[in-house]
């Protein structure tokens, strides 16, 4: 075996096939705790199955990096990021799933060696502001990226969007009905809005019930209509109609003095 001796430090030249150009290829310093710098002055290509680079901290200059490189767009590779765990659990990786076209994060028992990435788990994922096309979530706001866009909650299947503790401001619309301030009113013309107590319950109301004079409706079948109108000769100014009769409901007063009249 021999052995070459240079003063640090020393470069090594290479020559161009025909002889006439030198370079500077390699440039080793010996620093005085004895570590070798080593300054490749062009392109450095590695072949191999596996690169290991043992480093305590590694920086890169390139501001973008290529993963998967041999891909001619055949192959159905997952391409990532994996984080290996060791004993705290299983590895996590934050990757594209060739198969489903969309990034994630997840734990996974796959390796560096894998092709496809197997998710065990979906992985938390946390941030200060998320934001798709058409949303942008910031703290505890939902907000639409579109000028007067709609903001749309739909469940799969037969579920149902439950909200607890729901505090409105402006106007709230489910379906045909809105909800605005003080008001619940119906979305379509001339439609009914209807309150009714599930199986044997009834609408109970806790407070004084205020009606704003109409003009006398028409009959409907099955029903009576309750309404108020200028007091007549019942003196309350509350009338029904119903599919047989109308007429007002006479006051107390009213009815005390038809008693002795009558």
């Amino acid at each position: 075996m021999s052995t070459n001796r240079a003063l640090s430090p020393y470069k090594v030249e290479v020559l161009s096939a025909d002889g006439s150009q030198t370079g500077s290829a390699i440039t080793a310093t010996i620093t005085n705790a004895g570590a070798v710098d080593v300054n490749i002055g062009g392109t450095l290509t590695v072949t191999g199955d596996v690169t290991y680079v043992d480093t305590t901290n590694l920086k890169i200059a390139d501001a973008l990096i290529e993963l998967n490189k041999d891909n001619s767009g055949g192959a159905d590779n997952d391409a990532g990021i994996l984080i290996n765990r060791g004993s705290a659990g299983n590895n996590a990786a934050l990757y594209w799933n060739e198969g489903d076209d969309k990034f994630k994060a997840v734990l996974t028992v796959s390796t560096a060696e894998s092709d496809a990435v197997t998710d065990t788990t979906l992985a938390p994922l946390q941030a200060s502001q998320f934001e798709t096309s058409g949303l942008t979530i910031v703290d505890n706001e939902i907000i639409s990226n579109d000028s007067n866009a709609n903001i749309y909650i739909t469940p799969s299947g037969t579920g149902t969007v439950i909200i607890a503790n729901a505090t409105y401001s402006g106007s709230t619309t489910f379906g045909s009905i809105t909800h605005s301030g003080n008001e619940i009113f119906t979305n379509e013309s001339n439609a009914d809005l209807k309150i009714s107590g599930n199986s044997a319950g009834v609408v109970f109301i806790d407070d004084i019930l205020k009606l704003s004079v109409q003009s006398d409706p028409s009959a409907v079948s099955s029903t009576t209509q309750v309404y108020a109108k200028t007091q007549a000769g019942g003196g309350s100014g509350v009338f029904y109609v119903n599919s047989s009769s109308s007429g007002e409901l006479v006051s107390k007063k009213k009815a005390q003095l038809f008693g002795i009249i009558f």
